[in-house]
C-alpha cells in the first residue's frame, strides 16, 4: 500500500495536471516546499518535508522556488517569497480535496 505522501506526488504527476501557479501542462510534478518554516515541517538533511507542503509546479515555476534562487526573482523578501510558496502548497491541497483525492482508496 501507499503512503499517502506517495499518493500525492504521484497525483502532481498525472496527466493532464496543470500547474497550479501558470496552468501549463506537461513538466508538472510535487515539489516540496523550501521556504523559512520548512523544518517546521519535518524537512531536515537529505529528508522531505511533510505532504502537506507539496506544490503542483511546473518547471519553469519550479525555478522560481529554488532553494538560492529569491535574489534572481522580485520578491521582496524571503518572507514573501516563502509565503507564495506555501499559498501554492494550500492551492494543491485544496485542489486535490475538490475532487475527491482525500476520499479515495488508498
Amino acid at each position: 500500500m501507499r503512503t499517502i505522501h506517495e499518493r500525492v506526488m504521484a497525483d502532481a504527476r498525472r496527466e493532464g495536471n496543470p500547474c497550479i501557479r501558470c496552468h501549463s501542462t506537461g513538466s508538472t510534478c510535487g515539489r516540496h516546499y523550501n521556504g523559512q518554516r520548512q523544518h517546521a515541517y519535518g524537512k531536515g538533511r537529505g529528508i522531505k518535508g511533510h505532504w502537506i507542503g507539496i506544490a503542483d509546479l511546473c518547471k519553469r515555476c519550479d525555478q522560481d522556488f529554488q532553494e538560492g534562487s529569491v535574489e534572481k526573482n522580485n520578491y521582496i523578501g524571503k518572507d514573501q517569497y516563502s509565503e507564495e510558496f506555501q499559498h501554492w502548497c494550500i492551492m494543491s491541497n485544496i485542489r486535490r480535496d475538490e475532487r475527491g483525492f482525500f476520499d479515495g482508496p488508498s
